[in-house]
């Protein structure tokens, strides 16, 4: 990669939390916190997909692992990404994903330890409480559920995670309060443009969310964005 002699200057990284950078770290003469970082090391695909907020589309080719030797992930087609409803259609139904943000910490840890049986729950709680504190989407899908349950009575309300024509393409745009959530009565499909996320109030369904949207990569892969810094 070329510089141009000095004059492109990259921009450093937001810093890691305290708690993520502790658990990337083995280096530490605790050792309850070094068998943590361990742990949190040799699953952190685990993790992460306990607390996505978004799940993972695709089609997986099976085909390659049916006569041994080492596993191989092939995906036929595109791969892309699903966000559900923001409560499940029925009060019997599993919560996943972006609703157990809207469940209360200790109901939620119970869950995504009820769905991954193998996470230690000291990891898993850490980077839960740490996601609450730090990324911007928690708090605002629990603004716009405390919003939505002001009108009990309207099922086709719709939360909207909007991109600030003003803002700078080309730059990783930190999500702020007032240009991320908004409110929208109607179905989905109205008024909505390909770099919005629609995040129906109800229902079993999943919906694609486009590539080309800031929030496509933040919103599912939680441990690299953990501020929720925008693509």
């Amino acid at each position: 990669m070329c510089c141009n002699h000095g004059k492109w200057v990259v921009s450093q990284l937001t810093p890691l939390p305290p708690e993520l950078l502790k658990l990337y770290s083995v280096n530490t003469a605790n050792p309850v916190d070094r068998a943590h970082a361990k742990e949190f090391q040799n699953n952190i695909c685990m993790y992460n997909s306990a607390l996505a907020m978004t799940s993972l589309g695709v089609n997986i080719d099976c085909s390659l692992n049916q006569e041994g030797g080492p596993y191989v992930f092939k995906i036929q087609g595109a791969l892309y990404h699903r966000m559900g409803s923001l409560l499940p259609s029925n009060d019997n139904q599993q919560k996943r994903y972006a609703e157990l943000y809207f469940s209360d910490s200790h109901n939620a840890l119970d869950q995504r330890m009820n769905n991954n049986q193998g996470a230690n729950r000291v990891v898993m709680q850490t980077l839960q409480d740490m996601l609450y504190h730090t990324n911007p989407f928690v708090n605002q899908f629990k603004a716009a559920f405390e919003r939505v349950c002001e009108t009990p009575n309207v099922q086709n309300l719709t939360v909207r995670l909007l991109v600030d024509p003003k803002s700078d393409q080309c730059r990783y745009n930190a999500p702020t309060a007032d240009e991320v959530v908004a409110i929208v009565p109607g179905e989905s499909a109205e008024t909505t443009g390909t770099r919005d996320v629609i995040c129906q109030l109800r229902g079993g369904a999943f919906q694609r969310i486009s590539e080309g949207h800031p929030s496509y990569q933040p919103l599912h892969y939680v441990l690299l964005f953990p501020r929720g810094e925008q693509g």
